[in-house]
């Protein structure tokens, strides 16, 4: 059975441009839960600016989903879907091509 945490944050991702805008919004420790969320739903968009916007220096896509309890064993063992592996790839895309990375590149090169 889940959590009314996580049938709540099921319901909000199902509104996915809203969602993405309102991520500002959100506290950062709720940041994993939606990203478990998005990924088992496969809300390929809300995916994709999570990650873009993830306020944590780490990322780890296995911890994260083992430590979910709500996650099935077979998504663990399984493959992936596509469509949620682009949408994790394009918003650390995006994370790597923000003004400030760019920057940081751009000075670290020159040096």
């Amino acid at each position: 059975m889940h959590t009314l945490v996580f049938l709540s944050t099921r319901q909000v991702l199902q509104c996915q441009p809203e969602a993405c805008q309102a991520l500002p919004l959100f506290p950062r420790e709720l940041f994993p839960l939606l990203f478990k969320v998005a990924f088992m739903d496969k809300e390929t968009v809300v995916l994709r600016e999570l990650v873009h916007t993830w306020p944590f220096p780490l990322l780890s896509f296995q911890q994260l989903l083992q430590e979910c309890a709500h996650c099935n064993r077979a998504l663990l063992w399984e493959r992936p879907s596509t469509e949620s592996v682009q949408a994790v790839t394009r918003g650390l895309t995006a994370r790597l091509h923000t003004p400030e990375a760019e920057a940081g590149t751009r000075s670290f090169c020159s040096a």
